[in-house]
C-alpha cells in the first residue's frame, strides 16, 4: 500500500513539475496555452482527488478486512479452547 502511494505522489509531483517548467516556457501568452493549463490543472485536481478517495476506500477495507481476521482469530481460539476442554 505505502509504496502503491508513493508512486501516485510521485506521479502526480512529475505532472506538477512539468506543469510548472512548461508554463514558465509559454507565459500564458496564448489564449490556447490559457486553456490548455486550465485543463491541466482540472486534471491534477481530479487525480489528487482521486488519489484521496482511494486512500480513504482502502483504509476502510483494512479496517473491515482486519475485523474479519479478527472474528477468525477469536473462532479459532474458541474452537481450540473447547478441544482442549475434551482433551
Amino acid at each position: 500500500m505505502i509504496h502503491l502511494t508513493m508512486t501516485w505522489k510521485e506521479l502526480l509531483s512529475d505532472l506538477e513539475r512539468e506543469r510548472d517548467l512548461l508554463r514558465l516556457k509559454a507565459h500564458l501568452g496564448k489564449a490556447e496555452a490559457r486553456d490548455l493549463f486550465r485543463a491541466v490543472e482540472e486534471r491534477l485536481h481530479q487525480l489528487r482527488l482521486h488519489m484521496v478517495t482511494l486512500k480513504e476506500q482502502a483504509k476502510t477495507r483494512r479496517h473491515a478486512i482486519e475485523q474479519r481476521l479478527q472474528d477468525l482469530g477469536d473462532d479459532v481460539r474458541r474452537l481450540l479452547a473447547q478441544i482442549q476442554e475434551i482433551v
